[in-house]
């Protein structure tokens, strides 16, 4: 039988699989490092990757069948950029359009190995003051104000809901291979990850999402057998999704509706204004709202109403075979990955727009490919079944090691099991090392009693502000206080006490703990391997 999608067999790569590979690298840098739709720099990134992508396509033996889908997607989704002058869906599209004839466990590791890279640094960049970054001072209920970071990104929804997506990148490289206690350890050290990124970008909505995904990840990986209420809730979790998300602002009403859009932060209500005073279209539309605070949040009413009914209904379709065909064949970690992913975009718009960051998709295109080739033995119409290329060479083999990412992914996951190994030692480390290093922060600073903040970043509008001087700036910093984007006298400085203070200052800690902690286990680690290939050589020369 034809393969529509290749496994890693050795350390050679075709050239279309490069092409591609490299075209997915160019777009995860872009939103592994923060940048979005309206910057130039990300423009041209999208452009690159978009050309790279379709020279790709040229070099792949597609069925005539396959064209004409792929020709059809693609003018539906230029005709939906023309109606709405929105990007994502033509990425999407070209993107999965791509896949055929690439390793699905190659584009993993590429994605991880990139966004992982790319996530720490924005953190350790913003975190260490070299590179500014967005927050905002919101009201959170049950805690109070707080001031929530983006750490390099463009909102705190979008920071966390990166560490949401790292995670499924990682979970899926780890696979289901791994013993139930190494998958027990997994899930608590990124629960702790979701705590700590939480602490930081205040995002209710990103971490009981991250929360419900790695659920989802220790259900499949402890439930094999399943009930058909069980099996029914799996194979309609997507509708249900999508009618929670498009008929429920619409259908209800009072109370109900009320307590849904206080715990969905007013998104309920949002929805309902697109879904009741935009036009319904086929191929989407382009709003006019009353101001920038009118946004959709929510991924299907985004899909249903920007983009259309008619990308509306394919898409949902596909992701549903998608999800039933994964369940049939017992894929479960790929299972988890699709439904927290559908979960999330109940209150996350990123599904379907450029954001790039919807990894069910690369499961809907390798189901598509791979359903093709099933039935590419029917004698139903051999001429649709007959395979085109357009530019030949794209099956020669590169004879280079794929490169960095795979290695440094591999590398990644030896230091990892390394750790699992030994963990009571490492995590021994770790916590002293934290510990200690906590210790000289609390002695060497003072605990602030105020945050200042600008109007710009003031959500209390009973504060009273003040007009600071250079002076009184560094007289509030020089006593412990913390003052923040200070623009000059001419902006008023809001001064916040209580939970902003009290979060900060964990932040902080949080961060030394965690930092300091890491980097100790990093160093005695990277030892440990060096000593063990030295021995290993020694060994070796000896015989």
């Amino acid at each position: 039988m034809e393969k529509a999608v290749v496994h890693i067999s050795d350390q050679s790569i075709t050239v279309s699989e490069f092409l591609y590979l490299i075209a997915f690298a160019i777009l995860c840098v872009g939103k592994a490092l923060g940048l979005y739709e309206g910057m130039p720099v990300f423009n041209w990134i999208m452009a690159a990757a978009l050309f790279i992508v379709i020279l790709k396509m040229l070099f792949t033996d597609y069925t005539r069948a396959e064209w004409v889908v792929m020709t059809a997607a693609i003018a539906v989704a230029f005709f939906v950029y023309h109606n709405t002058g929105e990007k994502g869906m033509l990425v999407n599209v070209l993107m999965m359009c791509g896949l055929k004839r690439v390793s699905e466990k190659r584009i993993f590791r590429v994605g991880f190995t990139i966004w992982l890279i790319g996530f720490l640094l924005l953190m350790w960049l913003t975190e260490s003051g070299i590179r500014p970054e967005i927050y905002y001072m919101h009201d959170k209920s049950g805690i109070g104000y707080m001031l929530c970071h983006a750490l390099g990104y463009s909102h705190p929804n979008v920071f966390h809901v990166t560490y949401l997506v790292l995670a499924a990148y990682l979970i899926y490289l780890i696979g289901s291979g791994v013993r139930c206690k190494a998958k027990i350890t997994v899930s608590i050290l990124l629960l702790a990850g979701n705590i700590y990124i939480f602490l930081y970008s205040g995002s209710f909505t990103g971490f009981i999402a991250t929360c419900f995904f790695i659920f989802l990840y220790l259900y499949f990986s402890f439930r094999r057998q399943f009930t058909w209420f069980e099996k029914g809730a799996i194979l309609f979790f997507l509708p249900v999704c999508e009618l929670f998300s498009i008929a429920g602002p619409v259908l209800l009403k009072g109370r109900v509706f009320e307590v849904i859009n206080r715990l969905t932060n007013t998104r309920y209500y949002l929805s309902r204004y697109f879904l009741t005073q935009q036009p319904i279209t086929l191929f989407g539309t382009r709003f006019v709202t009353p101001n920038y605070r009118y946004t959709m949040d929510c991924s299907y009413v985004y899909l249903f109403m920007q983009l259309g009914v008619v990308p509306f209904l394919a898409i949902s379709i596909i992701l549903f075979l998608t999800i039933k065909d994964a369940f049939l064949h017992n894929r479960y970690t790929r299972l988890a990955i699709i439904l927290g992913l559908c979960a999330a975009g109940v209150t996350e718009p990123f599904l379907f727009n450029l954001s790039f960051r919807n990894l069910a998709l690369l499961f809907a295109g390798e189901y598509l490919f791979a359903r093709g080739s099933r039935t590419a033995g029917s004698d139903s119409d051999r001429w649709l079944l007959q395979s085109v290329k357009l530019l030949r060479g794209g099956e020669r083999k590169i004879g280079i090691i794929w490169l960095t990412a795979e290695r440094i992914q591999m590398m990644i996951f030896r230091f990892l099991k390394t750790i699992y190994r030994q963990q009571v030692k490492y995590f021994a480390a770790f916590g002293v090392a934290g510990c200690l290093a906590v210790t000289l922060f609390l002695i060497r600073t003072d605990s602030p009693q105020y945050i200042y903040v600008n109007s710009e970043v003031n959500e209390n509008r009973s504060l009273k502000g003040e007009r600071l001087s250079e002076t009184d700036v560094k007289a509030i910093r020089e006593s412990g206080d913390i003052v923040l984007d200070y623009k000059g006298e001419d902006d008023p400085m809001y001064a916040y006490d209580g939970s902003a203070v009290l979060l900060y200052r964990l932040d902080q800690i949080s961060s030394v703990f965690l930092w300091s902690g890491s980097a100790t286990v990093t160093a005695i680690c990277a030892f440990q391997n060096r000593k063990c290939r030295r021995i290993r050589k020694m060994e070796s020369d000896g015989k």
